[in-house]
């Protein structure tokens, strides 16, 4: 089973690339993020490959991928998009924590089906208008699944890796098409986004799924 197959319901419409010219990446930025993705890879294969690890012990490893890796500001202002500038400051702060926790429980315990034969092949890259480097790879396991990485720079100058598109699922744009159609069910207020966060949630640890 491929790593991140499990991950396309997070997990992220095609990456931002689509109708817009977009110019070559920087050869220096764009050996950089495939690092970045080259050393996310080879940790869950260390980390998962092979293992069927307890759930509190699963948790604790994606909250840290989540700090290494990612941003949870630059990722929640995206699936947010417009939003995000009318949500208050009480809600950015809570929309992201309950983001990366409704992103935990979804899919830290699928990571147990993570095969220790993954490998990842970069083929070509791109910048967005926004600046943001797209990676285009295979991943090489059983079969080839086409994965497309985003990647930016944080507020501090950092590399993380925004979005991930499988075979075409962004898992950003899957998921703030889920959101976005519960704030617009309710006049464009976010609260009831965040309500129906919470109890996601808690049916998920209720289930123990």
């Amino acid at each position: 089973m491929s790593f991140f197959r499990p991950l396309s319901s997070f997990v992220s419409v095609a990456l931002v690339s689509a109708s817009l010219w977009v110019a070559p990446a920087r050869a220096d930025d764009v050996a950089d993020a495939q690092s970045l993705v080259k050393d996310m890879m080879a940790s869950a294969v260390n980390d998962f490959g092979g293992k069927t690890l307890p759930n509190d012990q699963l948790e604790q490893i994606v909250i840290g991928y989540f700090g290494k890796y990612a941003s949870v500001p630059l990722s929640s202002r995206d699936i947010l998009g417009r939003y995000w500038a009318r949500a208050t400051d009480d809600e950015r702060i809570e929309f992201q924590s309950l983001m990366v926790e409704y992103a935990i429980d979804s899919w830290s315990k699928q990571l147990n089906d993570l095969s220790p034969n993954q490998d990842v092949t970069f083929t070509t890259s791109e910048t967005t208008p926004e600046g943001r480097i797209v990676l285009h790879s295979l991943i090489i396991n059983s079969d080839t699944t086409p994965v497309d990485w985003q990647v930016a720079h944080a507020e501090d100058g950092h590399l993380v890796i925004t979005d991930v598109s499988i075979e075409g699922a962004s898992i950003v744009e899957t998921m703030k098409a889920d959101f976005t159609t519960i704030i617009r069910a309710n006049h464009g207020k976010i609260a009831p986004l965040l309500e129906a966060l919470r109890k996601k949630i808690a049916d998920y640890k209720a289930s123990g799924v």
